[in-house]
């Protein structure tokens, strides 16, 4: 097989991975929420509150888009608008107390679902995955 082939395989392998694990992942939550909204909460997390802006750059969306999953969010209660207090143009979002528990419960879902995935691959095999996926990782990084 042609490095082409195995890259195009590679390729589709990787999308319909992360294609069933968000579905998995996602399932039976309520709200009803897309793994966009779950990145744009786990970035909020991360940050404490941060800017539309901010989360537009990171996601590399469009403004219009972020909104309107901030929208979501906000409309769900998991996350708040709150203006800043230097310049009251400036908006900030923040996360709820019940984001933050939609959020556990998210990573709790999350880590059953791994450790079903890799439980019946050996330690050597986790390893050489972890690494590998390391190495790509550090390669895309370098683009």
């Amino acid at each position: 097989m042609e490095i082409r082939q195995k890259i195009e395989m590679i390729e589709k392998l990787t999308i319909d991975l992360h294609k069933r694990l968000s579905d998995r992942i996602l399932v039976n939550i309520k709200p009803a929420l897309s793994m966009s909204h779950i990145y744009l909460l786990t970035y909020i997390r991360c940050k404490g509150s941060c800017k539309v802006t901010e989360m537009a750059n990171h996601l590399g969306i469009t403004l219009s888009a972020v909104t309107s999953l901030v929208d979501k969010l906000c409309d769900t209660g998991l996350v708040i608008r709150h203006r800043s207090e230097e310049d009251r143009r400036v908006v900030f979002m923040k996360l709820t107390e019940e984001g933050e528990k939609f959020l556990k419960y998210i990573d709790e879902n999350r880590i059953r679902l791994f450790e079903k995935v890799f439980s019946n691959l050996s330690d050597e095999e986790i390893d050489s995955y972890f690494g590998i996926t390391e190495r790509l990782a550090r390669n895309i990084l370098s683009l």
